[in-house]
């Protein structure tokens, strides 16, 4: 099949590739891509690309954009102003490669997808059920990376990442895993939001001994959800104290 062919296939299917120069901070768009959003050249500067994301999903997409250099995974549905107005797109990390001097690659798709926020079909949600909905979905298609790639750490801190950021906070997200015979916890895994302090290498080897509250919960698969610290009841206090101490409670 002849180049032409294919590009008037991906036009019909209105999908664009774009091409990621980090070291010179632009996006490399094709004629389809040229043509949906507007552009006077093919190459895209990052930040004027992130002004043309709807101002309630940018924050989101900018740290979440930041995060898909280290790791390659990456596929999320968000509204960006093109040629029709403000419409809802979907981009995908295809492929990712580093080169022998240290270089990141970066090839994708946006592809316009066949809804928008018009009045006529705009569903009447509160924004809380919206901002939920929006959570679940960036956490399911993180869980849909995780299931397609081999690469199982890079999974799971996109999964993080997702949960991290679609949920709108400033903080930290963690996975914590039971270790010695479930007589210790130590956390594997664990994203920042920018300009917080990763705690990790703190949170390892815990006895359980000393988290009895907790972990009878855990262990009933009851969860723990707090709003303060000052919630956590008497019995609770060694749990506090690390909160208290690593300045972690947003995850706890």
């Amino acid at each position: 099949m002849e180049v032409d062919q294919y590009r008037l296939l991906l036009d019909n299917a209105q999908v664009g590739w774009w091409e990621a120069d980090f070291e010179n901070g632009y996006y490399i768009c094709s004629d389809y891509l040229v043509s949906l959003l507007q552009l006077d050249d093919k190459r895209l500067p990052i930040n004027d690309f992130l002004l043309l994301i709807r101002e309630d999903y940018r924050e989101r997409i900018k740290s979440e954009f930041a995060f898909f250099k280290g790791i390659g995974i990456y596929e999320q549905i968000f509204p960006i102003k093109t040629c029709y107005g403000y419409k809802y797109v979907r981009t995908k990390i295809c492929k990712r490669d580093i080169d022998s001097s240290g270089k990141i690659d970066v090839l994708g798709i946006l592809q316009l997808v066949p809804y928008s926020e018009t009045n006529e079909n705009k569903p009447i949600v509160s924004n809380k059920v919206d901002g939920l909905l929006r959570h679940l979905g960036s956490v399911s298609r993180a869980l849909h990376s995780f299931i397609q790639t081999n690469d199982m750490p890079a999974s799971i801190q996109l999964v993080l990442t997702e949960i991290l950021f679609s949920i709108n906070t400033k903080g930290r997200a963690y996975i914590m895993e039971y270790g010695d015979n479930q007589q210790t916890l130590s956390c594997s895994y664990e994203v920042c939001s920018e300009g917080i302090e990763p705690v990790r290498k703190s949170l390892q080897k815990i006895p359980l001994s000393t988290l009895n509250w907790s972990t009878r919960k855990i262990l009933n698969l009851y969860p723990v959800l707090i709003n303060n610290l000052d919630e956590l009841p008497d019995e609770a206090a060694e749990e506090k104290n690390i909160c208290v101490a690593e300045e972690f409670f947003h995850s706890y």
